[in-house]
């Protein structure tokens, strides 16, 4: 019964869904392969980047007379159907127990995640998805979110690694999965620290070699985002490569571990 499994909740970053500013297909394809191995063990949800590159994409292509004079904001509401689509087609190509397998899109704010009424309505909607085998594709909604500044730009603390925790939180996830497309978990002096512990992040934050995305979701981010899930009683954090098979991550065999 899909009530029984664990929840878990894979964040994907946006250079591991964007490819020279656009929504890779055949990128995302990959990943919804490896993340439906998962389904024969957990509830899975996932939160993704990449709207913002999308609608850059398409306004190169079709009004290079607005490029650069368009804030995030508006960026991540033209390319956020392309996000979205890319993920329900790769999944919509495969099956579980003999079902094609579907996808929902959620979005909400962060305030709207706090909020009883609205927080409630988002984990009813997340878990009448999971429950039954369907995958909610979750992303904020950037256009009405009050974690941007008056130029569009988001603030410290408030971007998608952060997004996957407040979610994570919210519905009682039991694992989340911050995944990386450049560096294969959290990188101390060029190695793989297979745990790092939220008491030692000021130690080693200055040791910390390589970064994830361009201009947010900082490796720093990441523990960060994966110290708050810990801390408000999400059980297992795992910072690891989209391109490793998932199960290798959560077993320990590659990756990070962020531990209390």
């Amino acid at each position: 019964m899909a009530r029984n499994k664990e929840i878990l909740i894979a964040k994907f970053g946006t250079k591991c869904v964007v490819n020279r500013e656009t929504i890779a297909q055949n990128r995302v394809n990959r990943h919804a392969a490896r993340q439906a191995e998962l389904l024969h063990d957990y509830r899975l949800g996932i939160v993704s980047s990449g709207s913002k590159g999308a609608g850059s994409r398409k306004i190169k292509s079709h009004r290079p007379d607005l490029i650069g004079k368009l804030d995030e904001r508006t960026l991540t509401a033209i390319g956020s159907s392309s996000a979205y689509h890319t993920w329900r087609r790769a999944f919509g190509r495969l099956e579980h127990d003999g079902r094609s397998i579907l996808t929902a899109e959620l979005k909400a704010t962060h305030d709207d995640m706090d909020r009883p009424q609205e927080g409630r309505s988002l984990v009813e909607v997340f878990m009448d998805c999971v429950n039954n085998g369907i995958v909610p594709v979750f992303n904020i909604l950037d256009i009405l979110d009050q974690s941007r500044d008056e130029l569009g730009k988001i603030k410290e603390g408030k971007d998608n690694d952060f997004a996957a925790s407040h979610l994570a939180q919210n519905v009682g996830a039991n694992t989340l999965m911050l995944l990386t497309a450049r560096v294969r978990g959290v990188l101390i002096d060029g190695e793989v620290e297979p745990r790092i512990s939220i008491g030692d992040l000021d130690e080693y934050a200055s040791h910390f070699t390589g970064t994830d995305e361009d201009g947010t979701g900082s490796m720093i981010s990441k523990v960060q985002a994966g110290s708050a899930a810990l801390m408000s009683g999400v059980e297992r954090v795992f910072i690891g490569s989209s391109g490793a098979d998932p199960r290798q991550i959560l077993s320990g065999a590659q990756g990070t571990q962020v531990v209390q």
